[in-house]
């Protein structure tokens, strides 16, 4: 049930990543990035943000929670992905060498 579940955040994140022009395409390879990068918990709640710029007191609608809880999310959320954005242009760079 946990597969089915984390599967239905991840399948979420990706739908919602599709709204931007850029889009991206719908596979297996694209779901295990997403996987890599997000935890079930951080693809559902990324899924649910809107595209447009919004405010703490939004998200904290869209997720049912008070807005100090939606702040703490969104900074942790913030900080993983100055972390992820690294590790990617770190592994860019490698490539790049190669």
């Amino acid at each position: 049930m946990g597969h089915i579940t984390s599967k239905n955040a991840y399948k979420s994140l990706e739908e919602r990543i599709n709204w931007f022009t850029q889009g991206a395409p719908a596979s297996e390879t694209f779901y295990k990035i997403l996987q890599v990068l997000f935890t079930e918990k951080e693809a559902r709640v990324m899924s649910m943000l809107p595209v447009r710029p919004f405010t703490i007191k939004r998200a904290a609608r869209i997720w049912y929670t008070s807005e100090a809880k939606a702040e703490k999310v969104l900074d942790q959320l913030l900080t993983m992905e100055s972390e992820n954005l690294s590790f990617l242009l770190q592994w860019q760079a490698l490539l790049n060498l190669l």
